[in-house]
């Protein structure tokens, strides 16, 4: 797949300048780095071939980052039809083994910043209930028990905040064990505060195994209300089966993880939350 030679030139026409080449950063499509010639900015990237409405949010999502100063990329422009144009951020999002306990903390402290920007719903950020929103999974037995268990709590109280939606270790990007940014806002939204800290969590125990979940909470710096009820909705926002996405975590450098074994450690993480839900 290559892009659009349209798309190229809007691109180029915002920049300033000419895209001397162009690289796909995901399953040969979008979104697409853009080499450029000349200036301080030596690279950019182009997201296209998504809904017009998911790079609508895309775009507000990081408006919002810079205003609060979120890592995360910073907006070069947007097009009705459907094109995103992004700085970069420096490093990358590569793993070759399980995220080591500093980088677990450094994602829960970036989070907490992201978790600070209190905003109500708008047509470009919607009420986001679960991570992924959009996506349905057919659940497992443990999932449906989860689900049941969930749906007989009182809804959940507190401030609506800037969430990321997709958060896991492959949204984020590196150098060392220093965390430059997120990337991937196009499941953003405005949820309530714990929803991506329960995304980070498990995605922490699928990745590393039991109690990597609180390095994400220590980072984080303070407790949270409703945590199991967060962790809980984190795992139902998973496929029955991780082999589903073992392609994905292995494109990330993962090649080392397997499906079962992503599997019991997500079961592990569900059922340890569940024995923990406010009654």
């Amino acid at each position: 797949m290559t892009v659009d030679a349209s798309a190229l030139t809007w691109a180029e026409t915002v920049l300033g300048r000419p895209v001397a080449g162009v690289r796909s950063l995901r399953a040969q499509g979008s979104p697409w780095l853009l080499d450029l010639d000349g200036g301080d900015q030596p690279t950019a990237v182009l997201h296209t071939g998504r809904p017009p409405a998911d790079l609508r949010t895309q775009a507000a999502a990081l408006l919002a980052a810079a205003e609060r100063g979120v890592p995360a990329p910073r907006l070069l422009g947007q097009d009705p039809s459907g094109l995103l144009l992004t700085t970069t951020l420096p490093g990358g999002s590569h793993l070759s083994a399980p995220p080591t306990v500093p980088r677990l903390r450094a994602m829960g402290a970036a989070l907490r910043l992201l978790s600070s920007v209190r905003m109500d719903p708008t047509p470009e950020l919607p009420l986001r209930a679960r991570a992924i929103e959009g996506e349905e999974f057919v659940p497992s037995p443990l999932q449906r028990a989860a689900e049941a268990a969930l749906a007989a709590l009182p809804p959940p109280s507190g401030p609506t905040v800037l969430v990321h939606g997709d958060l896991w270790t492959g949204n984020t990007m590196w150098i060392g064990d220093e965390l430059t940014g997120f990337i991937d806002w196009d499941c953003a939204g405005v949820g309530h505060i714990g929803l991506d800290l329960g995304s980070l969590r498990c995605d922490a125990a699928i990745q590393v195994g039991r109690a990597a979940e609180r390095h994400v909470l220590h980072g984080w710096g303070e407790p949270v209300a409703d945590l199991a009820r967060w962790d809980v909705l984190a795992a139902l926002s998973t496929p029955a089966d991780l082999a589903l996405w073992i392609p994905i975590i292995h494109d990330q450098g993962r090649t080392d993880l397997d499906a079962a074994t992503a599997n019991a450690r997500r079961d592990e993480f569900l059922e340890r939350a569940m024995a923990n839900l406010a009654p």
